[in-house]
């Protein structure tokens, strides 16, 4: 089969190759992949800078969506024909019989890293829905956010930024978001925010507590670095702050007196181990959070710009810029 193998962490020189291809084995699936997702954590596995660094070389890509075409032994959720949505195993060496990414023809993933693609989703907003929205779910589930209460949501702009004003509406909290651009945040009033701030305003804080009404009771941080502080600042006594990612390219060090001052929460979210280490709770949270989308509490976004499998490279530059708000997919039926 077709697939991208990335030789080294420079996706200028990811090349298209023919990879073998295997049976899936007991409690895996084999899927044909209809389109797989591009997202900034692609970019940051692909180069290198991702938490884990795979070793090369591996097929890299980590959602996407597909055509069941065989079940290995033991399956019995899903069947071939069935549409799903799936994780990629993740980066690793190709010399592990085991391991493919999305970036391929066809994948082979286990039974417990794919869940259906409700009949009312479209291709478009199936491929990039799951790192997002299960990260920002989780992440809100994790805050416990309740209706009534303001949830802040930092780098709105970006796919979990975005998702995380989707969900936040819908489960009933007074959103905040905060973005760099001016279309960014037209993007998160359209998504439902209640409130937008300028992130690169020099009075940020002091305009996040005046629409929040004196402070926020969650903030949402994909983003890191110094804007960090300043939003755990912007806390209510008892908050919690979301730590998600570093998309600013720093890994912020937040004061500890500021959480005993506050009786604030930093709170970490992990969504690959938490789907690890509790597969049970995560299939139920997934499940809640597809149940939220079938009855139109969440408005998922459609857009998307396509890419074949040569143009990788491009496809990785245009999920990573950090100026627009692109949505990048890879179609397998492309050259």
């Amino acid at each position: 089969m077709r697939a991208v193998v990335a030789r080294n962490h420079d996706p200028r020189t990811f090349a298209v190759e023919e990879v073998e291809e295997r049976e899936p084995g007991p409690k895996e699936v084999a899927v044909s992949v209809t389109l797989a997702g591009v997202s900034f954590g692609d970019v940051l596995i692909a180069t290198g800078r991702y938490q884990i660094v795979p070793e090369p070389p591996f097929v890299p890509g980590s959602e996407g969506i597909g055509v069941v075409t065989a079940v290995g032994p033991g399956v019995t959720s899903v069947r071939p024909g069935d549409k799903v949505m799936f994780y990629g195993f993740g980066p690793g060496p190709l010399r592990r019989r085991s391991t493919f990414g999305t970036f391929a023809e066809r994948a082979i993933v286990p039974c417990t890293h794919l869940v259906r693609q409700p009949a009312g989703m479209s291709d478009a907003a199936a491929a990039l829905f799951r790192t997002s929205f299960e990260t920002a779910f989780h992440a809100l589930t994790l805050g416990r956010v309740t209706p009534g209460e303001t949830l802040l949501v930092l780098g709105a702009g970006g796919a979990i930024g975005s998702a995380a004003v989707r969900l936040g509406r819908a489960l009933g909290a007074k959103v905040v978001a905060s973005a760099s651009t001016a279309a960014k945040r037209e993007a998160a009033l359209a998504a439902g925010a209640d409130h937008v701030v300028d992130s690169g305003s020099p009075r940020w804080r002091e305009e996040v507590e005046a629409v929040a009404g004196g402070g926020v009771d969650v903030v949402l941080d994909p983003v890191g670095g110094e804007i960090t502080e300043s939003a755990v600042r912007s806390l209510r006594f008892g908050g919690r702050c979301l730590i998600v990612g570093f998309a600013a390219g720093s890994v912020p060090r937040v004061p500890a007196n500021l959480l005993i001052m506050k009786a604030a929460s930093l709170v970490g979210v992990n969504l690959l181990c938490f789907n690890e280490e509790h597969p049970d709770r995560a299939r139920a949270m997934v499940e809640e959070l597809l149940a939220l989308v079938e009855r139109g509490a969440v408005n998922v976004p459609t857009g998307y710009e396509e890419f074949g499998l040569g143009d990788v490279a491009e496809a990785l530059t245009r999920a990573g810029a950090r100026g627009g708000n692109t949505r990048v997919v890879l179609n397998p039926a492309l050259p």
